[in-house]
């Protein structure tokens, strides 16, 4: 009996650090982040965070950029500090984070704000992107997808597009100014094509 009763436990501890994320778990998130609801998203996408942390599907990857953004925007209107974002956002590196849609263009001169610029390299394509609040007044993130494989930016022109990959770092603001809040670095990148 005292077997079967460890057996069960083990059983049960292991179910729950294999839980998985779901699509219905995510959808107060995703309407809090388009109502703009930022310090209800950031509270969501914490505790989302907390309960799948073992997870490392593409709505998890959803999740994790929910949460800096939402922490980005926070920090931008001076609802939150740097530091408090800073803590949790360490927790981040080293796993799977996955953008906003955004448009695509190959122009690299004349790059707009929230849209993915792309542009081939000796070491493989990359993705370049400024995601900025509504009024373009605050940049959130400086975004540079590293793709380890060479891409035709020019069949991605005008369409609409979301990257993803490995987190690799984030660099936040030495100066703790709310005119740009970080930097990430995505290696390993992929791309939808929607």
């Amino acid at each position: 009996m005292k077997k079967l009763l460890a057996l069960l436990f083990i059983m049960s501890i292991s179910a729950s650090l294999m839980a998985q994320i779901s699509r219905q778990d995510v959808l107060p998130l995703l309407s809090q982040l388009e109502a703009k609801d930022y310090k209800e998203a950031h509270k969501t996408a914490s505790e989302l965070i907390t309960k799948f942390n073992q997870d490392s599907s593409y709505i998890m990857g959803i999740v994790r950029y929910g949460f800096l953004y939402s922490g980005a925007a926070l920090i931008s209107k001076g609802k939150m500090k740097y530091e408090e974002l800073q803590i949790h956002a360490a927790k981040l590196e080293g796993q799977l984070i996955r953008m906003a849609v955004h448009p695509s263009s190959i122009d690299t001169a004349n790059a707009v704000w929230n849209s993915n610029v792309f542009y081939n390299t000796e070491t493989g394509t990359h993705c370049k992107t400024v995601s900025t609040n509504e009024d373009g007044t605050s940049i959130y993130f400086f975004e540079d997808f590293q793709f380890d494989m060479l891409l035709e930016p020019a069949k991605l022109n005008g369409k609409l597009t979301r990257c993803g990959g490995l987190l690799d770092k984030i660099e936040f603001n030495p100066n703790g100014s709310t005119i740009w809040i970080m930097r990430l670095h995505i290696s390993n990148a992929d791309l939808q094509v929607l």
